[in-house]
């Protein structure tokens, strides 16, 4: 299984949750110190930890190929993203266009990635898109993170039908509020 933003938060959880079930793992995020202390609990499977900036273009398709040199992913779980709180007109186009990289096309580079590996299989494949609450909403203030979401959600919702009755499946998860680093 590969897990992105895997260093904290609801990545984190997923990670040790999917070691308890006997995934090895292959687990990302920029911080190298913070996966490797969750690397480090996530026990008894083989967890390899790749430092990798998803917000900068064309990281999905490196990660993916440094991912996959050990063999396959059967299950993609891309949690990786931010969001901030200002108003929409006072942040920097740099750190929104960062946002946009991360949240939605990096996500779809790897979702690529990950079903272009999987056409000729039939074995079970999973993807699993984090999204968000502010998915089914728009929230002042968050409107490129909430927008970004929504594109997630729908992203994913539309994948999940184009493989049904297919080894396939794509899932997509709305948390709602969730104690992490992220506020």
């Amino acid at each position: 299984a590969l897990v992105t933003g895997a260093s904290s938060g609801i990545g984190a959880a997923i990670a040790r949750e999917l070691a308890k079930l006997g995934f090895d793992l292959v687990l990302t995020a920029r911080r190298r110190d913070a996966l490797a202390a969750v690397a480090a609990t996530c026990q008894g499977v083989k967890v390899e930890i790749l430092a990798t900036d998803l917000g900068k273009p064309d990281a999905a398709h490196a990660l993916w190929a440094e991912a996959t040199v050990g063999g396959p992913i059967d299950v993609l779980i891309n949690n990786a993203g931010f969001g901030y709180f200002r108003r929409f007109d006072d942040v920097d186009w740099a750190r929104d266009a960062e946002l946009i990289q991360l949240n939605i096309t990096s996500l779809v580079a790897l979702a690529r990635c990950f079903v272009d590996a999987h056409k000729t299989s039939n074995a079970p494949a999973h993807i699993v898109n984090i999204a968000s609450t502010g998915a089914y909403q728009s929230v002042p203030n968050m409107a490129l993170y909430a927008a970004s979401k929504v594109f997630v959600r729908n992203f994913s919702e539309a994948l999940h039908d184009e493989h049904r009755d297919t080894p396939l499946s794509v899932t997509c998860v709305c948390p709602g509020g969730t104690e992490t680093a992220f506020h």
